[in-house]
C-alpha cells in the first residue's frame, strides 16, 4: 500500500482548536450487520467487533468504506464473539461478555468498560468554553483531515 499520499502534521502544527475541525454530533438510529453497527448520522462512524476485546472504529467524511485498509488492523479474523445489544434512550450498549461499549447519541461520544472499570472514554468538553463538548472524532471536509482527540 503507497502512504505517500498523507501528509505528516508534526505536533507543533497541528492545531485542532482552531475552528477549521468539524464535530460528528447526535445521532438516533444505527444499522447492525452482524458484529458492525453503522451509525445513522451523515458522516457516521462504523463500530465493528473485531473480537470479545477488540473494538474497530472506522470514519470517513465522505461516508465511503467501499475501500477497507488499515495500517493498524492487519488481522479482522481474531475469533468468535456473541454481542448482547441494548438500544437506550441515550446510549447504545454493545455488550460482549468480557467489555462493555456506550456509544452516547447526543453527541457522540464512546465509553469502553472491562466489568465495572471504565478503560477508555472520550472526554467530555463540557467545562470548556474555547471547545464543544466530547471534541474527540473530528474532521475538516476543506482539507480532507481527520483527527481522534485524546487526553
Amino acid at each position: 500500500m503507497d502512504n505517500s499520499s498523507y501528509t505528516f502534521v508534526d505536533v507543533t502544527s497541528f492545531t485542532p482548536n482552531l475552528g477549521q475541525w468539524t464535530t460528528l454530533g447526535s445521532w438516533t438510529d444505527f444499522t447492525q450487520n452482524g458484529n458492525s453497527f453503522v451509525l445513522q448520522m451523515n458522516p457516521g462512524p462504523i463500530i465493528t467487533f473485531l473480537s470479545a476485546t477488540v473494538v474497530r472504529v472506522r470514519f470517513n467524511p465522505t461516508n465511503n468504506y467501499s475501500t477497507d485498509n488499515s495500517y493498524a488492523v492487519v488481522n479482522q479474523n481474531l475469533g468468535a464473539v456473541n454481542l448482547t445489544v441494548t438500544n437506550g434512550a441515550t446510549a447504545l450498549e454493545i455488550d460482549t461478555g468480557v467489555i462493555r461499549v456506550l456509544i452516547n447519541k447526543s453527541p457522540y461520544a464512546l465509553s469502553v468498560y472491562r466489568g465495572s472499570q471504565l478503560i477508555h472514554t472520550d472526554i467530555d468538553n463540557t467545562n470548556n468554553v474555547s471547545l464543544p463538548p466530547y471534541y474527540n472524532l473530528v474532521f475538516s471536509p476543506v482539507q480532507e483531515m481527520i483527527a481522534n482527540i485524546k487526553s
